[in-house]
């Protein structure tokens, strides 16, 4: 067995992180052929392996060539390659015993006389580098994640210079904003249906053309759910004063009405046919848009009446809002806002969301590895 060999490195010692067209997998453990002097000026010919790291979407490259230096005795001979170096490293021709080939001779590459041939460390591309990494982890990430990952990696950034940054990922697509201090990979943000209220929308307008009030139906987020619901309730939300005359005029007009059930009504509570509308009241920090709940608001709501009404169990609510969630963009800072002006039951939401994006554990996408 030999012993563990020596290490000569023929570069500078720090990592360079390099912009490359190529991924780790394409190069980590790849045979390659080159011809390369050492430091001390000996030319040597012959195969040696790569090894590649990756953060986000830079790269550190490093071509390791064994040496027999007799008696036993083994040297790795280490190669940091500098970006004009990895611009060298080509595809080996069909049938060769190696994949790739190293154009010219390989030498070091870290003359401080010619300050070209460093890699200056790029910081905006390294903080780039640390948005991928918390994309691929989290569908969501919050600016103190940002500030505390790219500590962990060692990059140095002043809270100015992070936020510019944060201002070009945003800009350049890599990033999107999902509200006052968070910030998502997902490109697309969530699209409501709204049609299986819109008829329920278009009576209250017809009815109350001057009427404050919103509208929201299980069936707009039926699909999202692991367990299919059969059976949907529309609610609807305006003032106090005018929650009786309106459920008057929709029972007239056939609907299955209930005002604003609570204790032992909210008990008894059961969706009786596919025209069934409970009533409550507005609050005035309830995301909409034109009589229509947003998403978010839906959300906020759907957990409560959840709990109040019993129309699913918190396993289904939380599938729910993953599958939502981890899929489409939301405006996460607007859905947490919500969430903890809605009383003790609003914050437990709100603590629950909260926490496990910023400990990106329960709602990470599946598709991270470490």
């Amino acid at each position: 067995m030999y012993p563990p060999p020596s290490s000569i490195p023929s570069a500078q010692s720090r990592i360079r992180w390099l912009k490359s067209e190529l991924s780790r997998d394409q190069l980590h453990g790849k045979k390659v052929f080159a011809e390369f002097s050492t430091q001390e000026g000996t030319h040597y010919r012959g195969s040696g392996e790569i090894r590649a790291l990756s953060n986000g979407e830079l790269l550190a490259v490093d071509l390791v060539f064994t040496r027999s230096d007799g008696n036993g005795h083994y040297t790795d001979i280490i190669t940091h390659l500098s970006s004009r170096q990895l611009a060298r490293l080509q595809p080996a021709s069909h049938g060769e015993a190696y994949d790739y080939s190293y154009e010219g001779v390989l030498q070091s590459d870290n003359d401080p006389g010619h300050p070209e041939y460093f890699d200056l460390l790029d910081k905006q591309a390294l903080f780039f580098g640390v948005l991928s990494i918390l994309k691929a982890r989290t569908p969501y990430f919050s600016y103190k994640t940002i500030q505390e990952t790219a500590q962990e990696t060692g990059l140095a950034i002043k809270d100015s210079t992070l936020k510019h940054y944060l201002v070009e990922a945003v800009s350049n697509g890599l990033l999107h904003d999902a509200g006052r201090s968070w910030y998502s990979g997902l490109p697309e943000a969530f699209s409501l249906n709204p049609s299986s209220v819109a008829s329920l929308v278009h009576t209250l307008q017809t009815e109350f053309p001057l009427l404050n009030f919103s509208c929201w139906s299980t069936e707009q987020i039926q699909a999202h759910g692991h367990n299919l619901l059969t059976k949907f309730v529309s609610f609807v939300h305006t003032d106090r004063d005018a929650m009786e005359s309106i459920g008057e005029r929709l029972r007239d007009t056939g609907y299955s009405v209930s005002i604003n059930p609570r204790n032992e009504a909210a008990k008894n509570f059961s969706i009786q046919d596919p025209r069934t509308v409970v009533i409550r009241p507005l609050t005035t920090t309830q995301p909409h848009e034109q009589h229509l709940v947003s998403i978010e608001g839906i959300l906020v709501e759907l957990f409560l009446e959840s709990q109040a009404l019993n129309l699913m169990d918190l396993g289904e609510f939380h599938r729910i809002l993953d599958n939502i969630a981890g899929l489409h963009r939301l405006r996460l800072a607007l859905l947490l806002d919500y969430a903890q002006k809605r009383g003790p039951a609003g914050k437990e939401l709100f603590q629950y969301i909260n926490d496990e994006y910023s400990k990106n554990s329960t709602l990470m996408n599946p598709k991270f590895s470490s």
